[in-house]
């Protein structure tokens, strides 16, 4: 028996009451010989693992978290080395790289995630033959407890983050060692990923009636996610907690900067892909992580490693979440019901679809209903833009004579105008509030829009001065607020030919990777425009803005676009100024991407395209 005693005082004895089986006996006798003999024993909730725990209360007031993991009661571990033959003849518990019953896995786990100025446990004693330790009690902040009780989110999702940039910022050992004990760190490899993956297949049709998979199925199956698995291994490359979400954290807002956060449940780490835990983190099985959050915290970790490849990460982010999601569909759900055990307490069904399917529902018995939809997916969960900012306040000289007693925004196009048909989009799209700039005729743009009852209108007054793009934005900032919006010109018209164009804007906007979207139409499938600005777009969407003449650049911007209101912000200028340096300081970064519409752009930019955007509609002039 391996005792680091520090406990809470010397302990004067402890007899046994006659009906202790041999494990309390065991637990009685380790808790006396480690200075806890007296100490009160409260018991906790469990988790789904064999591993049970106690919280012990010291006569000063002292608490502390009693572990017990009998190692009997699990299959052996992964010996470094193993052949995957090896593996899947040792059971689950070696295939899929899981700790198992070793406390061994816990006590140096723990010491190296506190070697780097992390807030897990300290170990006050220890029998890790036996599957005993006495730790440090890190109170029952839990996140999701937390949250539940009305605590603000964001900041606890920042510092869970900013913890997982900690523990990534070095290359892990091949084995961790503390107090006499070591560990292997093993890769969170492709069987490994398979064997969670596959318990779908093994657990999901038993528990919703369906036939069991057929051998076809089956293959097809393994070729759809073997890409994934593919991938989860070769980025195998940080230390991975593996089990990072709101029930395995605790805040302790009395400890400063990562420390701040409290880890637990971490005996099952691996070397795995960096997304593996955000996964866990941003599309939690146990709470709702809203759109909004999720690629907020997505951002903020990119920001933190700007050598990872941004679109590479985000494509194994999202099928690492899917492989995950039917993992949990198929050992956590299922398979616990079957059993006759309650699946995991705060379990959402709403997380328990593969992204974009129905859970349980492969098409024709097969599983590429679930497999396809999720890795063809382009983004975490996104939520549209529901406030527009409508550039209206254009002089439209070159509209003109239609301009002389009116602002260009009212010019009528097939008996509507310009103005409502943008409003109209923007309506269908989901938008409820629109901010339009007003400076040419304001007071009739201000009557005209006071009529429109199906959004509301706010205005943003540029009469003593026009603005632009760029400053009409940030002369509008303060009624856009913080969420991304939909940007509108009014000058642009489209046939739509295929899939809205505001709808694909809708699909392809991915707030993680992009901090503007614009939409775009292929050159010579539009009318008004001519000039040679426009955009090259890479195979990822992101784009480089040209106004050169040759090369000819593919694609042209219509004027509509999703943008983030904050990267006005930090633009140095004041007054009038164009949009384009946003533009192109995004594009540095990969910051700016292009959507390109399935539709007939019309640009009435003159009475001329005016005239024939009319005889595109078919309507008659006035």
């Amino acid at each position: 028996m391996r005792l680091i005693p520090t406990g809470p005082g010397k302990d004067e004895g402890l007899s046994s009451a006659p009906e202790m089986s041999d494990r309390e006996v065991l637990k009685a006798e380790f808790l006396k010989a480690a200075g806890f003999g007296h100490a009160r024993r409260e018991p906790m909730g469990g988790d789904a693992s064999t591993r049970s725990y106690e919280r012990l209360h010291a006569a000063d007031g002292a608490r502390f978290i009693f572990m017990d993991q009998p190692p009997a009661l699990e299959s052996v571990v992964c010996p470094p080395g193993a052949t995957p033959e090896e593996r899947l003849a040792l059971g689950y518990n070696a295939a899929a790289r899981l700790a198992a019953g070793s406390i061994a896995a816990f006590i140096t786990t723990a010491a190296f995630l506190r070697e780097r100025g992390l807030s897990a446990p300290r170990i006050l004693a220890h029998d890790a033959e036996a599957g005993l330790a006495v730790m440090d009690d890190l109170g029952d902040g839990l996140f999701a407890s937390l949250i539940a009780d009305g605590e603000a989110e964001t900041p606890l999702y920042e510092a869970a983050v900013d913890v997982q940039v900690a523990m990534q910022a070095e290359p892990p050992p091949d084995v961790i060692r503390a107090d006499g004990l070591e560990w292997p760190l093993l890769t969170y490899d492709t069987l490994a990923l398979k064997i969670g993956t596959d318990t779908f297949l093994e657990w999901w049709p038993k528990f919703a009636g369906l036939p069991a998979f057929g051998a076809d199925a089956v293959a097809e199956w393994d070729a759809l996610w073997a890409p994934v698995w593919v991938r989860g291994e070769a980025g195998a490359s940080v230390f991975t907690h593996r089990d990072y979400h709101a029930q395995n954290l605790l805040w302790l807002p009395e400890r400063a900067g990562v420390a701040r956060v409290g880890l637990i449940d971490f005996q099952d780490a691996l070397k795995a892909h960096p997304a593996w835990d955000l996964t866990h983190l941003l599309q939690d099985a146990r709470r709702d992580v809203s759109a909004e959050l999720e690629a907020a915290m997505l951002g903020r970790f990119l920001a933190a490693k700007p050598a990872l490849d941004r679109a590479e990460f985000l494509a194994d982010y999202r099928a690492l979440a899917a492989s995950n999601a039917a993992r949990i569909l198929g050992r956590v759900f299922a398979r616990q019901a079957l059993l006759g055990r309650p699946p995991v307490q705060g379990l959402h069904a709403s997380h328990l679809a593969l992204p974009g399917a129905q859970p349980g529902r492969p098409r024709h018995g097969r599983p590429e209903g679930l497999v396809r939809p999720a890795c063809a997916s382009r983004g975490p969960r996104v939520s549209a833009p529901t406030t527009a900012m409508v550039l209206a306040a254009g002089l439209g000289t070159r509209m003109r004579p239609l301009t002389d007693s009116r602002p260009k925004a009212l010019v009528e196009v097939g008996g509507r105008t310009l103005i409502d048909r943008v409003l109209d989009e923007l309506v269908a799209a989901g938008v409820t509030r629109a901010v339009v700039n007003v400076h040419h005729f304001a007071d009739r743009m201000e009557a005209h829009l006071a009529k429109r009852t199906d959004l509301e209108v706010l205005i943003s007054d540029e009469r003593a001065q026009l603005l632009d793009s760029g400053g009409g934005i940030q002369h509008a900032r303060h009624l856009l607020g913080e969420d991304p919006i939909f940007v509108a010109n009014i000058d642009s018209l489209w046939l739509a030919e295929g899939e809205p164009p505001m709808e694909t804007l809708k699909r392809l906007w991915d707030p993680a990777a992009m901090d503007i979207l614009l939409l775009l139409v292929k050159r010579g499938h539009g009318l008004g425009f001519e000039g040679p600005n426009g955009f090259f777009m890479d195979a990822d969407g992101r784009l480089t803005h040209s106004v050169e003449a040759e090369p000819p650049t593919p694609y042209a911007n219509i004027g509509f676009g999703v943008l983030k209101p904050q990267v006005l912000d930090a633009s140095p200028k004041t007054g009038p100024f164009s949009i384009l340096p946003v533009w192109h300081e995004l594009q540095k970064t990969g910051r700016l991407h292009g959507a390109v519409m399935d539709a007939f752009w019309m640009h009435v930019g003159d009475p001329a395209a005016r005239d024939a955007a009319e005889q595109r509609l078919g309507q008659r002039l006035p």
